[in-house]
Order: structure tokens, then C-alpha cells, then sequence
């Protein structure tokens, strides 16, 4: 199975591609940043319910994570980060697309 990490997951695009992604059975890596109203997950989870007009979406392959870009780690545990950047994985940002899997050391 393929995987893939986004950052700033729940936004529009972001969040389009990612339903692609899951319909596709990609292990979806989504980090989003949480705050004082909505969890990370209920955040991405909103988006996704908005962008899927009515249709059933597999969240199986779909993990979210907490994270805060500008911060030392993105704000994660090192445990996180491990599972997180520890396997060959694509990288998706707004700006940025990695289309060769790489494994990151940390």
C-alpha cells in the first residue's frame, strides 16, 4: 500500500485529494492543527463530510495527527514523528510534492 503525508490536510485541496487518495487505498497520513473548538481529526473529519456530498468515504487508511508547522518538531512527540516519518512515504504540502517515496531519517 502506498503512503503519503499532507500537511495542512484539511484544507480544500488538500482535502479534495485526500478523498481521491482514500477511494484509491492509500495509507493517508493528514496533519492538521487542531484548535480550541475542533480536535485535528474532527477538523479533517468535517472536511472531508463537506467535500463528499453524501458519499460513504473508507477512513481505515486515514490517520490524523495534531501538528503546528512553525514549532520545534511540529509540536509532536518523538514517538509520533517516528511513526510518522520513520517509512518510505510520499510528501504532499500546498507547495510542494515529493513523487518519489522517501524514507526520513530522524
Amino acid at each position: 500500500m502506498k503512503r503519503i503525508i499532507i500537511n495542512g490536510a484539511n484544507g480544500y485541496v488538500a482535502s479534495n485529494f485526500i478523498k481521491k487518495l482514500i477511494a484509491q487505498d492509500y495509507e493517508v497520513i493528514a496533519l492538521v492543527r487542531g484548535n480550541s473548538k475542533f480536535s485535528a481529526k474532527q477538523r479533517m473529519l468535517n472536511a472531508l463530510e463537506e467535500m463528499s456530498n453524501g458519499e460513504k468515504l473508507k477512513y481505515e487508511n486515514l490517520k490524523v495527527y495534531n501538528y503546528a508547522l512553525l514549532e520545534k518538531d511540529f509540536s509532536m512527540s518523538q514517538e509520533q514523528l517516528r511513526v510518522i516519518f520513520n517509512k518510505k512515504a510520499y510528501y504532499y504540502s500546498q507547495n510542494n510534492y515529493c513523487n518519489s517515496p522517501e524514507k526520513m531519517s530522524l
